[in-house]
C-alpha cells in the first residue's frame, strides 16, 4: 500500500532496519489516512468534520468499523489507492496494537495531526479545502501535517535504538523542521495544481522568495538532524531514511526555484542522489540500467476509447454505462469508476433510455440490437482495427465461407467478432485445435485473427492452417494491429541485452500477456505488473540491465511509478530505446461529434 500513496517517505521506508520498517510503514499510512480526509475526499465541510471525528475516535479506541463504513458513504475518493488504504484502517490498527509501547505514542501523534487538519479544514472553503492566509498559518499547517510526523519518527528511533537517548533533546528540537522542510517543498512544487483544485497553501501576501528561504532553512535543520543521529551511532538504515528525502527535497527546491511550480528533477538526478546516499562508495557504472522500450503504452485505439469516455462523462454526466471494460487496464477502469462510469457485462444491468458506450474491444450485432431495443443512446468506441476484423468476418460469412478465427475464445474482442457470424466461425488457439478442425467445404475456408496476439505464435498457426488447408484465404491486410507488432518488436530487440524484463499492464490484457511471454521465450525472466507494489526488491538484486515496456492499454503514469521504484531502490538510470515511431491518431466516435451530443 505504501507505493500507492505518496513518495515522501514511502519509497525509502524499505531502507529502515527490519524491526522498525513495519512500524514506520503502518504509522505513515495512518497519517496518510488523515491527510486523505483533509484534501482527498470531495465532500461537504460538515461531512469532512464527521469523518475526522470518526477517525480520531478510531485512533483512541482501536475500533475503526464505523469510520470505514461512513467513509464508503461519501462521494468517491479522488484516488482509489487512498480509498483502499482507508478501508484497511482496522488492519493497520490491529498490527500497531501488537507493539503497545509504540502504539500509544503513534496514536497520540496521529490524533494531534488529525485534530490540526480538522481545524484547518473547518476554516477553509465550502468543501473544507484548506486556504491559508498568512505565514503563521502556513507554518502551523506544515507543523500539523509534517512536523508532528518528524516528532513521531524521532520517538520511534529512540525506542528502537537506545543509544540515541542521550541526544533526545537535540533531536526533538530539530524533528519538526525535518518534516516541515519536506512539506514546504511539496507545497511550493504543487502550488499551481493545488490552486486549480481549490486549495491554497501559499498565502497571497507572502513573497515566494521568503518561502524558498524558509524551506532552505528547514532543510539545513533536517541535515543537522541526520548529523546528530550519525554522531550518536544511529544505524545506517535510519541515516539513509532521513538523509535521502532531505537531499531529494533540496534538489527539488532548486528545480522549482529555477523553473517554477510543477517542475521535477530528472530521473537520472534522482538515481544519482539515491546512489550517493545508499551506496556512497559505488561507482556510477555499478548502478542498474533501464532500457526503456519505445513505442510502449497507449496505442491509437486505446487513446481514442479513453478520450471518448472522458469526453462523454464531461458532456453527458453520470452515471454513464460502459459495456465491458473500456480497455483492459485496472487503473484506467478504477479511475473512470470513481468518476461515475458504470462498467457492465450484461445489458440487463443497464436501465432503459440511458447513455451507453461500447468498449474498444467491440461488440456483436446482437448486443447492438439489444441496446436499440432498450432505447439506449449508444457511443461506439470500438477500435477501428477491431472493427476491420468485424467487417471481414461479416463479408466472408456472407460469401459462404467457414471462418477460422485465431484468438482466445473468452476475450471480449473475440466474443464480439464471433457474434458477426456465430454459425460460421470456429475459434482456435493452438496447432492441436487446428489439426482437429472438421470443415464441410475446404474450398470455402478463410482465416482471421484477434488483433492483440503474439506475432510469431500467430504466424506459426497461420502456417499450420495453410499447410492443412492449401486453399484457405486470409484478410487483405494483417489483422494483428500495428501497435501490438511494434511493442513486441521493440521489446524483442532489447532481450539480448537485458537480464530481466518488466511489462507494465494488467493480467487481463492480452497484448501485455504476449509481451511477457515473448520475453520468457527469449529466456529472460519477466514480470507483468500494474504497479511496483507487485515487485519484490530481492528479485532484482543481481540485475544489472532491465528492459521496461508497457502493454497498449497501460497508462504512462504506471510506467513512471515503476521507473521511480527502480531509481529509488537501485539508483537505476534510464536509456530510451526507440524501435520505431508511431503517429497514428483515430478520430473520436461520430456520436461525440454530432450536434445532438453537444
Amino acid at each position: 500500500m505504501l507505493l500507492k500513496t505518496s513518495r515522501t517517505f514511502a519509497l525509502n521506508i524499505p531502507l529502515l532496519p527490519d524491526g522498525l520498517r513495519m512500524q514506520v510503514g503502518i504509522a505513515y499510512l495512518l497519517f496518510r489516512i488523515a491527510d486523505s480526509i483533509e484534501d482527498g475526499i470531495p465532500t461537504k465541510r460538515s461531512e469532512k468534520r464527521r469523518l475526522f471525528d470518526l477517525f480520531i475516535e478510531a485512533m483512541r479506541t482501536g475500533d475503526a468499523a464505523e469510520f470505514c463504513k461512513q467513509s464508503l458513504l461519501t462521494p468517491p475518493h479522488e484516488s482509489p489507492d487512498c480509498c483502499e488504504v482507508i478501508q484497511n484502517t482496522p488492519m493497520l490498527l490491529d498490527e500497531l496494537s501488537k507493539e503497545p509501547a509504540v502504539s500509544d505514542f503513534v496514536c497520540n501523534h496521529v490524533i494531534n495531526s488529525a485534530e490540526g487538519m480538522r481545524r484547518f479544514s473547518m476554516a477553509g472553503g465550502q468543501h473544507g479545502n484548506v486556504r491559508l492566509k498568512s505565514r503563521a498559518e502556513l507554518h502551523d499547517y506544515c507543523y500539523v501535517v509534517a512536523g508532528i510526523v518528524g516528532e513521531m519518527l524521532t520517538e520511534m528511533f529512540l525506542h528502537h535504538e537506545p543509544q540515541l537517548e542521550s541526544a533526545r533533546s537535540e533531536l526533538m528540537e530539530l524533528a519538526p523542521q525535518f518534516g516541515e522542510g519536506l512539506q514546504l517543498v511539496n507545497i511550493l512544487k504543487d502550488s499551481d495544481e493545488d490552486r486549480t483544485d481549490g486549495r491554497k497553501f501559499v498565502p497571497d501576501l507572502v513573497p515566494r522568495q521568503t518561502l524558498f528561504a524558509i524551506a532552505r532553512s528547514n532543510l539545513r535543520d533536517a541535515e543537522c538532524y541526520t548529523e546528530v543521529l550519525e554522531e550518536h551511532q544511529g544505524s545506517p538504515g535510519i541515516l539513509h531514511f532521513t538523509r535521502l528525502p532531505t537531499r531529494l527535497a533540496k534538489a527539488t527546491l532548486e528545480c522549482v526555484e529555477r523553473n517554477g511550480p510543477g517542475s521535477k528533477i530528472s530521473r537520472d538526478r534522482v538515481a544519482h542522489i539515491v546512489t550517493s546516499v545508499t551506496r556512497p562508495d559505488s561507482s556510477a557504472s555499478s548502478t542498474m540500467k533501464v532500457l526503456l522500450a519505445a513505442p510502449r503504452g497507449f496505442c491509437a485505439g486505446v487513446r481514442m476509447a479513453i478520450d471518448a469516455l472522458d469526453i462523454a462523462i464531461d458532456r453527458l454526466g453520470t452515471p454513464l454505462y460502459v459495456y465491458h471494460e473500456i480497455v483492459h487496464n485496472r487503473y484506467v477502469v478504477e479511475n473512470f469508476t470513481n468518476r461515475g462510469a458504470v462498467f457492465v457485462n450484461d445489458l440487463e444491468a443497464v436501465p432503459d433510455g440511458v447513455n451507453l458506450i461500447f468498449s474498444a474491444h467491440g461488440v456483436s450485432p446482437e448486443i447492438r440490437s439489444a441496446a436499440k431495443q432498450k432505447n439506449l443512446r449508444t457511443i461506439d468506441a470500438t477500435c477501428p482495427l477491431v472493427a476491420k476484423v468485424h467487417i471481414e468476418a461479416a463479408r466472408f460469412a456472407q460469401q459462404g465461407y467457414t471462418i477460422v478465427l485465431i484468438g482466445h475464445e473468452e476475450h471480449d474482442e473475440v466474443v464480439g467478432i464471433v457474434g458477426e457470424a456465430p454459425n460460421a466461425i470456429r475459434v482456435v488457439s493452438s496447432t492441436e485445435e487446428i489439426d482437429a478442425l472438421d470443415v464441410d467445404d475446404e474450398s470455402k475456408l478463410a482465416w482471421l485473427t484477434q488483433t492483440t496476439l503474439s506475432v510469431s505464435d500467430t504466424a506459426q498457426l497461420v502456417d499450420r492452417l495453410q499447410k492443412r488447408f492449401p486453399s484457405i484465404v486470409g484478410p487483405t491486410t494483417d489483422d494483428i494491429c500495428y501497435a501490438t507488432q511494434n511493442r513486441q518488436s521493440s521489446l524483442e530487440a532489447l532481450c539480448d541485452e537485458a537480464d530481466a524484463v518488466i511489462v507494465v499492464g494488467s493480467q487481463n490484457s492480452s497484448n501485455s500477456q504476449r509481451l511477457k511471454e515473448l520475453a520468457s521465450e527469449q529466456k529472460v525472466t519477466a514480470w507483468l505488473v500494474d504497479s511496483p507494489d507487485e515487485l519484490a526488491r530481492d528479485d532484482f538484486e543481481q540485475v544489472d540491465v532491465i528492459a521496461v515496456t508497457a502493454g497498449a492499454s497501460a497508462p504512462d503514469s504506471a510506467v513512471e511509478k515503476v521507473l521511480d521504484w527502480l531509481a529509488i531502490n537501485f539508483g537505476a538510470t534510464v536509456e530510451l530505446r526507440t524501435h520505431t515511431s508511431e503517429d497514428r491518431v483515430f478520430p473520436l466516435p461520430v456520436e461525440l461529434t454530432a450536434k445532438a451530443v453537444q
